[in-house]
């Protein structure tokens, strides 16, 4: 570890990030990394309230809470203006719905809020706080979440050096980039369902719902009036993903989490830097949680995590519970030796209040037995870290709802994957499982649910016979070359501290 001179200031840096998991977590694994290599360098972390005891672990990092957020009450109430229906205190309707043309193109239109979640004076008064958090630091350099508009656009208005750090895939950045108009006809368009590569027939509809998608961006009446407030209320110009895409800021470096072998094929331009999947420490097992650890011991084990944001009704639960015993009885078949005593940990959100283990309910008259056998696990969280499970040696197969965090945990720990995706950004991890021949899309025919025949089906892929075994083969050489390319938080870190030595020493020249 380099070690400061006596007369060298350290230098700042800041990280702005939102406080989803699968966003705070890229940020913290790279802060950390950045201590690791240097003692140069004094490490910030401005992101909203609840990730306190995330940014502990990544100590001296300097945490810097934004006072307000978008609540989930602003969102429902923003949805609400305008006329969008909901699930109760949930996701729009057209994100559930079975896609169809109409629903696509009510669903892309539907999510124009997520851009921008706020109203002008609520996204004026957290970019102020933001302003505030910088002027205080006066960091030499900003690292900003790719998709945080607020962040973004203070960094920006501060005119401090910067890069983005993305959690996403490199597609996300470089398909409106690619020769020929491909974003058009070659990769499915947001809510479409398609399937990569797209066929030949679906082209035509695939065309008219991307220039849908941006005509409705560029048109969005909430988008320009936030906008516009900023611009007349503070002379503050605002920025959004978008910007990052279409009429790149110039200059803008991008450091994505993923690198070539994990996305599609893609002509990757000079500002894109695949680093490879950033993930943060993770404590063994064993130590986290040493009973858990000697349960997954006993045998190969299914690992069901669907994230922190996907919350599942009981007639989804029943379904996931019917397609787990479907597994398990094939598991104690002949001809599948090597799954005996299959065992089945799964992390279940619920949506609405059902039971689960009450001897008097459907989804014990389905599992029960199981349960009571200590063979299935449900339960709403578990002490350990995911990665931490996936990592204890006896997971088989990890089913998720294809973030790219899950996508990516699966792929470090060499694992068949089966992707449940609810919506739109996460097809396309579904997609690349089976591109990759590493999983199934679990839910192709009734996504954006899941049926337990076809996803009995696909776990099956990923556990029995010799399509499981090609999987598994895929899967670990995959992570053998993800091993052998080195940690992408390293390697985040590294360029980082390179951009803050740059700056100095541009700054030390012109003084």
């Amino acid at each position: 570890m380099a070690t400061p001179t006596a007369t060298a200031p350290r230098r700042k840096v800041m990280f702005l990030s939102n406080s989803d998991r699968g966003e705070i977590g890229v940020t913290i694994a790279t802060a950390q990394a950045i201590l690791e290599t240097t003692s140069d360098v004094e490490v910030h972390i401005a992101t909203y309230a609840g990730v306190e005891e995330l940014i502990s672990k990544a100590l001296p990092v300097v945490y810097h809470r934004i006072e307000r957020s978008a609540s989930c009450l602003e969102m429902l109430t923003l949805l609400a203006s305008r006329n969008i229906k909901t699930k109760p205190g949930y996701l729009p309707l057209t994100f559930l719905n079975k896609p169809s043309f109409g629903n696509t193109l009510q669903a892309i239109r539907d999510c124009m809020p997520i851009f921008v979640p706020m109203s002008g004076p609520a996204m004026e008064e957290i970019v102020l706080d933001v302003l505030r958090i910088i002027n205080g630091v006066k960091p030499d350099f900003l690292v900003v979440n790719s998709v945080m508009t607020v962040g973004l656009t203070a960094a920006m208005h501060s005119k401090i050096s910067m890069v983005i750090l993305s959690p996403n895939s490199i597609k996300e950045f470089v398909a409106s980039l690619q020769p020929q108009a491909a974003v058009l006809w070659k990769f499915p368009a947001i809510f479409s369902g398609y399937s990569y590569p797209i066929p030949f027939f679906q082209k035509p509809v695939n065309i008219i719902y991307t220039l849908w998608a941006a005509a409705v961006f560029k048109t969005d009446p909430h988008r320009k009036a936030v906008e516009q407030h900023l611009e007349s209320s503070s002379g503050i110009k605002m920025y959004t993903a978008a910007d990052l895409i279409q009429n790149r800021i110039p200059g803008m470096q991008i450091l994505v989490a993923s690198m070539p072998e994990l996305d599609y094929p893609l002509v990757i331009h000079d500002h894109i830097h695949p680093l490879g999947p950033i993930v943060g420490r993770w404590e063994p097992i064993r130590e986290t949680d040493p009973e858990l650890a000697a349960w997954l011991a006993r045998a190969p084990t299914l690992y069901i995590n669907l994230g922190s944001l996907l919350l599942t009704d009981e007639d989804q639960a029943l379904e996931m519970a019917a397609a787990v015993k479907a597994v398990l009885r094939r598991a104690g078949e002949a001809g599948n030796e090597d799954m005996a005593g299959l065992q089945v940990i799964w992390k279940l959100r619920k949506y609405g209040d059902y039971d689960i283990k009450d001897p008097k309910c459907a989804m014990y008259d389905i599992l029960g037995a199981e349960m009571e056998a200590d063979r299935v696990r449900i339960e709403k969280w578990f002490i350990p870290e995911p990665l931490s499970i996936l990592q204890s040696g006896h997971i088989v197969c990890s089913v998720h709802h294809g973030g790219a965090n899950s996508f990516n945990e699966a792929v470090i720990s060499g694992l068949p994957q089966v992707v449940l995706p609810p919506w739109t950004d996460c097809f396309d991890y579904a997609q690349r499982a089976e591109l990759h021949g590493i999983g199934r899309w679990g839910s192709r025919n009734s996504n954006p649910q899941w049926a337990a025949q076809e996803l009995a089906a696909s776990m099956s892929w990923c556990l029995f016979g010799e399509t499981a075994a090609g999987a598994r083969q895929k899967a670990k050489a995959l992570a053998d070359l993800v091993k052998e390319r080195g940690s992408g938080a390293v390697k985040a870190a590294e360029y980082i501290i390179g951009q803050i030595n740059t700056v100095a020493t541009e700054g030390q020249a012109q003084a």
